[in-house]
């Protein structure tokens, strides 16, 4: 007879003593909820080994060098510490993948100067064919050759760890100074390393820091462009401007007593004018989210609170020989009712090789603002050069306004002046002119190089009062000269500065600025005050200086002497200057 056996789900069935059962019929909704539960269990293991992974905790790449990046006296040995997987790692800058060299053991690190040069060595950084400018009758051409000597060095490093599963670690950098204290032009000077995948500056389509294929298909047409007549103004990928042209990289900072004050990812982007064409190059650096996740720096600095979303890597502008011409003003004059930058001298080595000595400085951006006055940052307006810097396009109907009424106002009746002062910060005018017209600020200003702020609309605080105020800024062209000691730079302007000369009307305002004047002859720019400054200077800058004209002229000429007697111009200068201020304040 036939024998059942239910066994929950299934019931199975045999005939008399025969072994074999038979399944009868299968329970399909216990099935289901079997298959459901198995799902379910199943996918909390998939999420929680993911969540495992993403800790560290199940097997995803761990890396850690052994030194930290730094100033190191002897060499010694670099050891990358990991967890599971695969080290790869490059010593030319370039980002670590699987084609990278592999980490079998650890790493010497010496004194990379005595390395070969290799990106001081390119010739398409900059018009080195003179012959090409004396051609086309471009202006004087300047004598830059690549280095006939080996340059300083560091020691760039940048690894990842991969393991089987393709999972990888966070990509671990470090930048290696060994020797330095054997150095002394780098004694006193902040040091900045920045390093990104050598394309980003140096490819011929996309580099930001060639001439590249911009320059080339404009000396293939062979058409004219403005400025033609200049070859620091020829189209070249330097040139270009906006996200398109920035690209990312790695910059860490070591203040002067060599502790490292920041490494971050960064974006980076050529900075200036004319500039761009000149050797070594001022660099914007900014902070940003798609980078590393924040868009501040967090480190303070210039000794600010203020979180910072950007700064530069500034190489002097114009001022190629002392780079002196923006820092005095913006130094000595700091504490005047004006917008000053910052200064930090820095050497800066770009792809692990001596690139230069440059200043990090403040941008004027909408941090810079909140940061210094309090104003809210989406409630600021900038002009440069007649054009909006930071705000909206339709602000720039609050400038021409507010421009045209300062050329027109009668500002010899109490109603013109009054109205005057709720237009702009007259202390703040007062003060930028003075300092301008001290220097002798002239050539491509004040047309051209000049800036002022606001608040677009009134908000708490002393400077959301809606006022312009003035920003001092790329003093390096045009002031300084032998002609401008004796200049009488008030009348000077007068005639091609109809703000001025119409402001300078009203009895007041032109005592003010007298004043003014006066008070920086016996306070900012006190010839002894000067005189110290510059001995400072040049004892901080003398061996950095020729470790950078040799870098970039070669040693064709004595170049300790010639910056000395450039740097001293200075103390000269304001010496002299003081006494004709004074004689033309007189004469007026």
């Amino acid at each position: 007879m036939a024998d059942e056996q239910d066994l929950g789900s299934c019931v199975f069935w045999r005939v008399g003593s025969n072994p074999i059962f038979r399944i009868l019929y299968f329970d399909m909704s216990h099935t289901k909820k079997l298959m459901m539960t198995l799902i379910m269990a199943s996918s909390f293991l998939v999420i929680l080994f993911l969540i495992l992974r993403a800790a560290g905790d199940s097997g995803q790449p761990v890396l850690s060098f052994s030194r930290e990046s730094g100033f190191y006296d002897d060499p010694f040995y670099l050891e990358m510490n990991h967890s599971n997987g695969t080290v790869y790692y490059t010593l030319d800058c370039s980002r670590p993948d699987e084609t990278s060299m592999l980490y079998t053991q650890p790493i010497l690190i010496e004194d990379a100067s005595q390395n070969e040069n290799l990106y001081s060595m390119r010739t398409d950084v900059a018009v080195f064919d003179r012959a090409l400018v004396k051609e086309r009758d471009a202006g004087t051409p300047e004598d830059y050759v690549v280095p006939d000597s080996l340059v300083d060095k560091c020691t760039v490093v940048r690894a990842v760890c991969i393991d089987e599963l393709g999972g990888r670690s966070g990509e671990v950098s470090g930048v290696f100074f060994v020797g330095y204290d054997e150095r002394p032009a780098y004694d006193g000077l902040s040091v900045v390393s920045l390093y990104t995948s050598p394309e980003n500056l140096f490819d011929h389509e996309d580099g930001i820091y060639v001439t590249g294929k911009v320059m080339e298909d404009y000396l293939k047409k062979g058409e004219r462009v403005e400025n033609d007549d200049f070859w620091w103004w020829w189209p070249a990928n330097y040139r270009m401007k906006g996200m398109d042209w920035e690209r990312e990289a790695v910059i860490e900072i070591f203040d002067k007593d060599r502790e490292r004050i920041m490494a971050k990812n960064v974006g980076i982007r050529i900075q200036g004018g004319g500039s761009r064409a000149y050797l070594p190059r001022s660099l914007n650096v900014y902070a940003r989210k798609d980078y590393d996740g924040m868009e501040v720096f967090d480190e303070g600095l210039f000794g600010l609170s203020y979180p910072q979303s950007s700064f530069t890597v500034f190489s002097g502008g114009d001022s190629r020989v002392t780079k002196l011409e923006d820092y005095i003003p913006g130094s000595l004059a700091a504490g005047l009712d004006i917008s000053t930058m910052h200064f930090e001298p820095a050497a800066v080595f770009l792809e692990g090789e001596f690139w230069g000595f440059n200043y990090i400085t403040e941008r004027y951006d909408e941090a810079y603002f909140a940061g210094h006055y309090g104003v809210d940052k989406n409630n600021i307006v900038m002009i440069k050069e007649g054009e909006v810097a930071l705000g909206d396009e339709r602000d720039i109907k609050l400038y021409e306004d507010d421009l045209a009424f300062m050329k027109s106002v009668d500002v010899t009746t109490k109603a013109g002046l009054s109205e005057l002062e709720k237009r702009i910060d007259l202390e703040s005018f007062i003060d930028y002119y003075a300092v301008q017209l001290y220097i002798d600020r002239r050539n491509d200003w004040p047309y051209m190089n000049f800036a002022l702020w606001r608040s677009r609309d009134a908000q708490e605080g002393e400077y959301g009062d809606c006022r312009w105020r003035w920003i001092l800024f790329d003093d390096n062209s045009g002031a300084y000269g032998p002609a401008s000691v004796s200049s009488n730079s008030i009348a000077n302007t007068r005639e091609v500065d109809y703000v001025l000369d119409n402001l300078l009307r009203s009895p007041k305002i032109d005592e003010r600025l007298r004043q003014k004047m006066l008070g920086l002859s016996e306070n900012e720019f006190e010839p002894g005050r000067v005189s110290a400054f510059v001995d400072e200077y040049y004892a901080l800058t003398k061996g950095i200086m020729h470790n950078e004209f040799e870098r970039f002229y070669g040693d064709k000429r004595d170049y300790d002497k010639f910056f000395e007697s450039r740097v001293y111009r200075f103390s000269d200068y304001f010496e002299k200057r003081s006494k004709y201020v004074k004689e033309h304040l007189e004469e007026l």
